[in-house]
């Protein structure tokens, strides 16, 4: 959703809500998570589940996961 979006409108969307989905439409889903447009660029992460306090980041250009250790 967010690369059709950034395709067609020429940048990232600003918050979750830009893309027609509820604001808390993401923690309901994931808990402490959020997407953010940033210097134009977009983020996404989400705790992960199986380890206290590190992070999975979705990495837009390389259409990657990447864990990030606390």
């Amino acid at each position: 959703m967010v690369q059709q979006y950034t395709a067609k409108n020429g940048h990232c969307p600003a918050d979750i809500a830009a893309l027609g989905l509820p604001k808390d439409w993401l923690r309901n889903r994931l808990g402490f998570s959020d997407y953010q447009c940033k210097d134009g660029e977009p983020r996404f992460f989400y705790a992960a589940t199986y380890i206290v306090f590190e992070t999975e980041y979705y990495d837009f250009k390389n259409n990657a996961w990447w864990h990030m250790d606390s």
